[in-house]
This record gives structure tokens, sequence and C-alpha cells, in this order.
């Protein structure tokens, strides 16, 4: 991924955190995440755009997607807020220069076979403060 190098992140990892309680125990839950970087022509910023999709039988609500990644050499990332309907956004320092991006989706059930937000995805905005590669 072109900006992934030149913004220098090194790895991001997408995982859904969610907390269900099981009255059915034949009941699967499984989600899929879908991402693309919609920043791919242009060297200091990355866009990632993602939706989930609820593969599984059981209904999910209240969740959050964790998008995890590094800078390099003390670069201080902004968050731009494109569009994420449906959830709540903010970036988290998790020290040594990890981060995180949590979507949060409280108040959304993800029923079985939809998806949030929609097959568009949401979109957020990162680069550094400075705009450097």
């Amino acid at each position: 991924m072109k900006l992934h190098l030149q913004f220098n992140f090194v790895c991001f990892f997408m995982i859904i955190y969610f907390s269900l309680f099981y009255s059915n125990p034949l009941a699967e839950v499984a989600v899929k995440v879908y991402m693309k970087d919609e920043a791919v022509n242009e060297s200091n910023i990355t866009k990632p755009r993602i939706y989930i999709k609820n593969i599984g039988s059981e209904s999910i609500s209240n969740f959050y997607l964790c998008y995890y990644f590094t800078t390099e050499n003390g670069g201080n990332p902004i968050l731009d807020d494109y569009y994420t309907p449906n959830s709540s956004v903010s970036i988290e320092n998790l020290g040594g220069g990890d981060y995180l991006i949590k979507y949060d989706f409280s108040g959304v059930t993800l029923y079985p076979g939809s998806i949030v937000p929609t097959a568009d995805g949401n979109v957020v905005g990162l680069h550094y403060n400075d705009w450097s590669i």
C-alpha cells in the first residue's frame, strides 16, 4: 500500500470487540471487516474506508472496531472524520508510537446478513500534524 509506507504506518490491524450473551448454543457470532485505502494517489495521508458485515446467525449490539497503526520518528497523527454514520470515532495514543482509531457503535445493532454503515463504508483521514510524508 503506497501511502502506508510513505506515511510511515508500519502495521494495522482491525479487530471487532463486542460483548454478547448467548441464548442459543448453536448461534454463531461472525463478522467480516472490509477496508480499502481511499488515498492511494496521495503521499501524505491515508483514508481507510471500512464497513462491517455480520456473517453469523446472531445479532451484535453495542460493539466497536479498532484500527491499530504505528507512527515513526515521533510523528503526531491527526484524525479527520469525513464520514462515519452510526459511530463515533476517536484516536488513542497507546505509547511508543502506537495508536488506535476506535469506531464506537454504541446503540447500533448489526443483524445477521446486514452491513454497517453501508457497502460504501465509512471514511476517516490520517495524516501527520505537519502534513509531512
